[in-house]
């Protein structure tokens, strides 16, 4: 009778990264990166939706606030751009995903530091 080996999810015989595999100084800050540019992304839309709900007193007070996410969004996404540009392996991959129609700047920005 043949013995079954039982291993756990998170064993190290089934894990896949190794010490070698650890996100680089430069592959972290471009996923705090991203992150940053979803969550002001994300307060963006809530402004914009609370402008259209608002009354009308209040409307010029949450426009004048639209405009500080959007500059910062354009801040973002051009550190995001010079961090991919800067590291060789990041830039072929961007290249590479940019062929894919239907994939544009801000699914490769996202793709590159989740390692996909």
């Amino acid at each position: 009778m043949r013995s079954t080996r039982v291993t756990w999810p998170n064993s190290p015989r089934r894990s896949s990264r190794t010490p070698l595999d650890l996100p680089s100084e430069s592959r972290r800050h471009l996923t705090t990166l991203v992150a940053r540019r979803r969550q002001v992304l994300q307060m963006k839309v809530r402004r914009q939706n609370r402008v259209h709900t608002a009354r009308q007193g209040q409307r010029a007070s949450l426009e004048a606030h639209l405009a500080w996410p959007n500059d910062h969004l354009e801040t973002l996404e051009a550190q995001i751009t010079a961090q991919i540009e800067a590291n060789p392996v990041y830039r072929g991959q961007a290249a590479f995903r940019e062929t894919v129609p239907g994939v544009g700047t801000v699914t490769v920005h996202t793709l590159i530091p989740e390692g996909h």
